[in-house]
């Protein structure tokens, strides 16, 4: 399937920021979508999946509708890799999610060599600095993202949470060395409640030096009890945001506007070529809109 030049030139020309100041909850709608896959053959590195979604997914889903960031990190295990995207809506969040498993499913590469580890979409209530514009990529920063389930599969109380957030955020990250980012989403979903919390540093170094600094933090009597199920932590491989405008090098055009089409088509048509019906659909939204 060839897309149409004037579609390509399109995209390509729109490779810039496609908002001011990254989103950020509660005050703008960020719902999130996470990936953590387990690499089950030990001939592939984690760095090799990095790639492959680098040069076949990330110029599809940084391209769909309400895009606001695709970032992936190494975990400090070699055996799994995070991934995750954030949407302005629950059903664009929930698209990308679907259309990150049907590029497994095609990839030669991936298929049958990854399999999901912990994966999530979850709303997200709580982002700081809240008050300072983020506009630029945090690649090469450290991630460190943990993994949690309520005990209490019961509604998510939100404004609780996000009482223990802004304290958490105040108390540990606000003054502390090198930080960058603190989000937090929560999710309810198959009778299962809980939520995921990440934080981002501007070196390893800088993150331990804040790792024991939780540990002072107290949580209230009425905090619903967590159980911690997962964690990732470590060196951010690609960082591509809606404010940072910097969507893969391979949809940007050059100076000459007659060759914009040509870069842009060359990721789109090898993604496209066995692309599942999910993925199609995904397509023909993404045109529509452009």
């Amino acid at each position: 399937m060839a897309l149409p030049a004037v579609s390509l030139a399109a995209a390509a020309a729109s490779a810039s920021s496609t908002c001011d100041c990254q989103p950020f909850p509660p005050d703008q709608s960020s719902y999130q979508s996470t990936r953590l896959w387990s690499i089950v053959d030990p001939s592939l590195s984690d760095q090799d999946v990095i790639k492959e979604f680098n040069d076949g997914f990330a110029p599809v889903v940084t391209y769909m509708p309400g895009f606001q960031r695709y970032m992936a990190s190494s975990t400090g295990n070699s055996s799994t890799v995070f991934f995750l995207n954030q949407f302005h809506t629950q059903e664009e969040g929930h698209v990308a999610q679907e259309a990150a498993k049907e590029f497994v499913a095609k990839n030669g590469v991936l298929n049958g060599r990854i399999m999901p580890n912990i994966f999530t979409e979850a709303e997200g209530f709580f982002a700081a600095p809240r008050h300072t514009c983020i506009n630029s990529s945090s690649k090469g920063n450290y991630l460190n993202a943990r993994f949690f389930n309520f005990v209490d599969p019961g509604p998510v109380n939100v404004t609780k949470l996000y009482s223990i957030a802004e304290s958490y955020y105040k108390e540990v990250l606000q003054d502390a060395s090198g930080f960058v980012t603190y989000y937090i989403a929560s999710y309810n979903d198959n009778n299962t409640a809980g939520q995921i919390a990440w934080d981002i540093f501007e070196t390893e170094e800088m993150a331990i030096q804040n790792k024991e600094m939780p540990n002072n933090f107290s949580l209230p009597d009425w905090a619903p009890p967590a159980k911690r199920i997962g964690d990732a932590a470590g060196i951010i491989a690609f960082d591509y945001t809606c404010a940072a405008g910097n969507r893969p090098a391979g949809l940007i055009p050059s100076s000459d506007t007659s060759s914009a089409a040509a870069a842009a088509a060359i990721p789109f048509t090898r993604v496209v070529s066995g692309a599942s019906a999910v993925t199609a659909a995904i397509f023909m939204m993404l045109w529509k809109t452009i």
